[in-house]
């Protein structure tokens, strides 16, 4: 089987035009016989009736006997015949004088092979002969038809029923129009082959042209590797049929080039944050193991290998969750929950902090009714809320609004906070992303905070959304589908 666009297009062709052309051909070729030798049979009847017309005038009572007598046998034997009555004796004339005459030689005056005929009577004896005619009477024609047409190898013949019964046969020599005939297939065929040829030499040719946008995007393609994503499909110039395939590609490409890039920092990004608490954790016990230390030291290098580790096992968590999220894996529990009471429970467990930073956080609001998992909803609301306190002023306030909009329980966290600048608001649910790389390592964030969030709210089927003054604060919208509308879309257990 053909594996090759262009040696498919070409075969599809081919067969075409060996339909196309053999169909015509053998059309060509079968009207011209008919044609043709419908002339020799319509030539061959003019002649027959010609005949018939001159026997005409002769078509009185049919005799008993052939018109002409056998000889005289026994005791008359060669006293010769008796005389014929005067009708018999211009039938004898007539007979032996019957021929085509110059009027059908100057109606058909390219007749090349002349034809032959015979004559019989109702009693079958062959009465004139004139060329090639055969022996043999041939059957009588219908009363109705009055003739009919015979064709043998190499002869065409027609037979009329003449006057009284009698049967005359006209035929002639074809093998001069079977050889035209066979000089026409030739031709026909010759020249078949070489519009055949001429129209594959083109169709090769429109194939190539055809085939190179598609030659130029597989060497374009060829040519991205993962040090070299600037390369694209050209699309101006491309065909309709594959501009929409390269602007498809292209984007493919786009989204590619981003996750790679993507990809590649957050590899970077993982590595900086696990070998930042691991170097703590081993200048602390190197330092343990070689020097001697008091009590009190040690349990202040117990302590610091201790934060290193909690670090650590916070961005494994934090990493193991985005995994399952993105394979569709991650673990949703089924139940009725409610987005202020999960407010409320984050909000408690978030006090000390709020204290700390000296700000005030309310929950304001009514009941948010939705069917998913409190734990991963609180997880949410921690994250979201930790947030706003740690970028927010002294002396600022974070507010958390629930309720209902649209069959949706939706929280809000409105803070006071510093802000997010508004070219770094499309990247705030990235992996690892930083509005204030700083701050956020000084308060031992790990930029994950929000990505799992995404990830959590999308696996409940909802969505979170945020809007940002760089230094008036920001707010985030965090929707679930309500109670009524059923669970998670991925529950699994």
């Amino acid at each position: 089987m053909v594996k090759s666009l262009r040696g498919r297009w070409l075969a599809w062709l081919a067969a075409l035009l060996a339909a196309v052309l053999g169909g015509f051909g053998l059309a060509l070729y079968a009207e011209s016989r008919k044609a043709r030798f419908d002339e020799v049979d319509a030539e061959l009847l003019a002649a027959a009736r010609v005949l018939e017309g001159s026997m005409r005038p002769f078509s009185g009572p049919a005799s008993d006997r052939p018109l002409s007598p056998p000889p005289f046998k026994g005791k008359d034997k060669g006293k010769g015949p008796p005389p014929l009555p005067p009708q018999e004796l211009d039938r004898e004339r007539m007979i032996r004088g019957l021929g085509l005459p110059r009027a059908f030689r100057d109606r058909y005056p390219d007749i090349e092979v002349p034809p032959y005929f015979a004559v019989w009577n109702a009693d079958g004896h062959r009465l004139k002969a004139m060329g090639d005619a055969p022996d043999e009477r041939p059957e009588e024609p219908n009363i109705e038809d009055t003739y009919y047409h015979y064709h043998r190898p190499g002869r065409h013949e027609v037979v009329v029923l003449g006057p009284n019964r009698a049967i005359i046969l006209v035929g002639r020599s074809v093998e001069r129009e079977l050889a035209q005939l066979h000089s026409l297939a030739w031709r026909i065929t010759l020249t078949g082959l070489a519009i055949f040829g001429v129209g594959l030499l083109g169709g090769w040719w429109v194939a190539g042209r055809a085939i190179r946008p598609i030659a130029a995007m597989n060497e374009t393609a060829a040519g991205i590797t993962a040090d070299n994503w600037s390369r694209r499909m050209e699309v101006a110039g491309a065909p309709t049929e594959l501009a929409g395939l390269a602007g498809a590609v292209n984007t493919m490409l786009d989204r590619l080039e981003a996750g790679f890039v993507q990809q590649v920092r957050f590899t970077a990004d993982a590595s900086h944050e696990l070998r930042t608490p691991l170097a703590v954790m081993m200048s602390h016990l190197e330092l343990a193991r070689t020097q001697p230390r008091s009590a009190e030291e040690y349990q202040q290098t117990l302590a610091t290998c201790e934060r290193a580790a909690r670090r650590m096992k916070s961005l494994t968590d934090g990493l193991l969750t985005l995994a399952r999220v993105d394979s569709g894996k991650l673990e949703l529990a089924a139940e009725s929950v409610d987005l202020h009471d999960v407010a409320e429970e984050a909000i408690a467990l978030l006090t000390r902090l709020a204290e700390d930073h000296r700000v005030t956080v309310t929950l304001a609001g009514d009941a948010a009714p939705a069917q998913g998992d409190a734990d991963r909803l609180t997880q949410v609301a921690v994250n979201l809320i930790s947030n706003a306190i740690h970028y927010n002023r002294p002396g600022g306030t974070v507010t958390v609004t629930t309720g209902m909009a649209d069959n949706s329980a939706v929280m809000t966290i409105t803070d006071t906070g510093v802000g997010i600048a508004a070219e770094s608001l499309p990247h705030v649910f990235e992996r690892f992303f930083r509005a204030d790389a700083s701050r956020a390592r000084d308060r031992g964030g790990n930029g994950l905070g929000l990505a799992i969030s995404r990830g959590i709210v999308e696996a409940h089927g909802g969505n979170i959304e945020v809007r940002s003054t760089l230094g008036a604060g920001s707010t985030f919208t965090v929707s679930v589908p309500g109670a009524r509308d059923g669970g998670p879309p991925n529950d699994e257990s």
